[in-house]
């Protein structure tokens, strides 16, 4: 119920935004620059914070499954870490109003992932109290529904975290180094 919220005030984000663009080619004469007006992100904090609330009500303790050296760790996740665990998908938060002066968002739709997507990248000098690079956000058309959500933040000059949460299902991070993948965390609550 939550997602499907969430989808709908992202379409008419959407939407109420192409509305207003398509005004604004029509009228050629508004001398008001509207070029700096600030671009409506979805929210992706609020909704990996309510993708954790779901699974604490569901009552599932997500399995994680910890690489390093190619040699696995599994535990069972309690309720009380899902904070510590999960932090690092939504921190720092993910929201328009504190990450629209330094990131862009684009749509499309991708043929070749039969998705529409989202992607925000940055548009110039980040400040080091942000580590995100860039995130992509992945929507199946027909349904309107996320399958997909991919964020990359720099974790030194040499090291990235890249990581993806499939809504519903699991979450996985992996640093990235020259010499290749350190290590690597999967976190399954659901076995579809």
């Amino acid at each position: 119920m939550r997602i499907s919220l969430l989808f709908l005030c992202l379409l008419i984000c959407i939407s109420c935004h192409q509305e207003s663009n398509t005004a604004v080619e029509n009228n050629s004469l508004n001398d008001e620059d509207t070029s700096t007006e600030a671009p409506s992100f979805f929210p992706l904090g609020n909704f990996i914070k309510g993708q954790i609330v779901d699974i604490k009500n569901s009552g599932i303790n997500p399995i994680k499954i910890t690489k390093v050296n190619n040699l696995p760790d599994t535990s069972w996740i309690n309720v009380e870490a899902f904070d510590k665990v999960f932090g690092e998908f939504y921190s720092p938060f993910i929201d328009s109003s504190s990450l629209q002066p330094y990131f862009k968002e684009n749509k499309f739709f991708d043929q070749t992932l039969n998705a529409i997507t989202l992607t925000y990248y940055s548009i110039g000098k980040v400040p080091n109290s942000i580590p995100w690079q860039y995130w992509n956000i992945y929507i199946e058309p027909e349904t309107n529904k996320i399958n997909r959500i991919f964020m990359v933040k720099e974790l030194d000059s040499e090291r990235t975290r890249q990581l993806t949460w499939i809504p519903g299902i699991s979450a996985k991070a992996v640093t990235i180094s020259p010499n290749g993948p350190e290590d690597e965390v999967n976190i399954k609550w659901s076995y579809k």
